[in-house]
């Protein structure tokens, strides 16, 4: 939840107090085709060079000094490796060997300039009182998983201030940070972060299980994922990061997390990505960013793009979020979004943009947002009625276009898919309701927003279903046949006027006043 959400939310007051009915034939669309992409759009992921030759190459020569591991006495075969009772002190570059256990020791990288690497061979580290892993100095580390073997690094201390800095993570490096190789590494700090990155952190290969109090992983400038398989089971984010978070290939499940991904841009453009979160599932923010008096303001720093890869995401806030622009452009995006209508599947701070790839994003339909009239390819947004069961979308021919089944009640769906044409006619199924819909423009929507969404990012237009509504005629909404032409509000939903401005309704006073606290929470919070 963020500022730019308070100034949705507040106009509930305006449409609960206007509509007795329901807008069902409410069209939110555009017929612009143009193919101009949005001012706020970061360069596409270049694969090639996210990782150098060195991440990519785990070898190492296995007669490289070893350090063993040991509850009575830890040993080191080299003088640039230094035991001080049960802290091990590696001050020069070089591939440095971890086997054996201690349930209470350190390993200090303090090198200069050197490039490191610390190969992890059955290695279990436990630290009481700071990092297991703490990388103070050096141009670069190197974790390397051996093949086959199962590692296990864990903490159980709170942040501790050392050299000038908070080390508040299990693994915890100043400067760059690389895992490769093809073993497991467990990770766990139950009060702190699990991997911490202050400069770029890449997660090439290997298999990797973070549990944390906090941030299951952070990386200050960026988070990189290769072919790495993650699990993070995280007391807030996920994957973390201040700048940019890359996802390129590998496989993430992130079983719980406050917010799932986090970073100023996020590029998903490769791999198997799952989310369950208990807020947003993907945010793209920029760090501790304050929009002042201005709760509608956009950042444009901040920026979603999703290019390729499987991702799918179960979250009771924002299913898709970032505060200034979304880009859709290819790979699969399934959306089991908020039920509440504080949140909404897709929320943007300027405009989301749909050129390629397949989305279903199901939600609720209170900030139900327009998409860009930039978007090339055909996109709709349909009333559900608070249905559960499987989305389905066929042509009129039979043909399945997509399929999806939410984890939750959903009250809207969006979806768009390479075969969708505008000017053709698609079932859409959702649970056991079905309904023709005719898409009349590249933009269509017969959803209406009650929580003050849904009117930025596109022109309206015209969605033609079995099931209709009101319609816009001068920018005025009319009610459908039949019925009143005065709309009096509900009798649940009187707001009232005072001193210029519309007081809420007696029984969302709570509500508002808690999304307000959310958002000056979010405005507040330091990473």
């Amino acid at each position: 939840m963020h500022y730019k959400k308070i100034k949705k939310v507040l106009a509930v007051l305006a449409i609960g107090s206007m509509l007795t009915f329901t807008a069902a034939g409410c069209s939110l669309s555009n017929n612009s085709n143009s193919t101009t992409t949005s001012s706020e759009t970061v360069e596409a992921v270049d694969i090639n060079n996210l990782f150098s030759d060195r991440d990519l190459d785990s070898s190492y020569d296995a007669s490289s000094p070893k350090i063993t591991l040991s509850d009575s006495s830890i040993t080191s075969d080299s003088d640039n490796a230094k035991v001080s009772g049960n802290t091990v002190t590696i001050s020069a570059g070089g591939t440095y060997i971890i086997t054996g256990s201690a349930s209470d020791a350190q390993i200090i990288i303090d090198a200069g300039t050197d490039k490191v690497q610390l190969v992890l061979d059955n290695a279990s580290l436990t630290s009481s009182s700071a990092a297991a892993i703490y990388v103070k100095q050096a141009d670069k580390v190197f974790v390397t998983l051996a093949d086959g073997t199962i590692n296990t690094i864990s903490i159980s201390s709170d942040s501790v201030e050392m050299d000038d800095s908070t080390v508040d993570g299990a693994i915890y490096s100043k400067d760059d940070l690389t895992f490769n190789g093809n073993g497991t590494l467990n990770v766990t700090s139950t009060k702190t972060n699990g991997i911490v990155g202050k400069d770029d952190l890449k997660l090439v290969s290997g298999t990797i299980n973070v549990t944390s109090g906090n941030h299951a992983i952070q990386g200050k400038d960026t988070i990189s994922v290769k072919e790495a398989v993650i699990t993070a089971n995280a007391g807030k984010d996920g994957l973390h990061s201040d700048g940019t978070v890359s996802v390129v290939g590998g496989n993430i499940n992130i079983t719980n997390s406050v917010e799932g991904i986090e970073g100023q841009v996020i590029n998903m453009a490769g791999g198997t990505t799952n989310v369950v979160s208990s807020d947003d599932a993907l945010n793209a923010a920029t760090a501790d960013s304050n929009t002042g008096n201005n709760p509608e303001a956009s950042d444009s720093n901040a920026v979603l793009n999703i290019s390729g890869g499987k991702l799918t995401v179960n979250s009771n806030g924002d299913g898709l979020d970032s505060n200034g622009a979304i880009n859709i452009s290819g790979g699969e995006t399934y959306v089991s979004g908020p039920t509440n209508d504080g949140n909404t599947a897709i929320d943007f701070g300027s405009e989301c943009i749909i050129t390629g790839g397949t989305l279903v994003a199901a939600g609720s339909s209170g900030m139900i947002e327009a998409m860009s009239d930039k978007s090339t390819q055909a996109v709709m947004t349909v009333n559900a009625t608070s249905n559960t069961g499987t989305i389905t979308v066929t042509d009129s021919s039979g043909n399945k276009i997509t399929e999806y089944t939410p984890e939750k009640q959903y009250a809207c769906v969006t979806i768009s898919a390479p075969t969708l044409q505008v000017g053709q006619t698609y079932k859409v199924t959702c649970g056991t309701t079905s309904e023709d819909i005719t898409l009349n423009s590249t933009v269509t929507s017969n959803v209406q927003a009650t929580m003050g969404g849904g009117m930025r990012g596109g022109q309206m237009g015209n969605m033609q279903g079995s099931n209709k509504g009101g319609n816009m005629q001068g920018g005025n909404m009319q009610p459908p046949s039949g019925q009143t032409d005065m709309m009096q509000p509900p009798s649940d939903q009187n707001g009232q006027m005072q001193n210029g401005q519309m007081q809420p309704p007696s029984d969302q006073n709570g509500q508002m006043q808690n999304k307000m606290n959310r958002a000056n929470m979010q405005n507040k919070k330091t990473n």
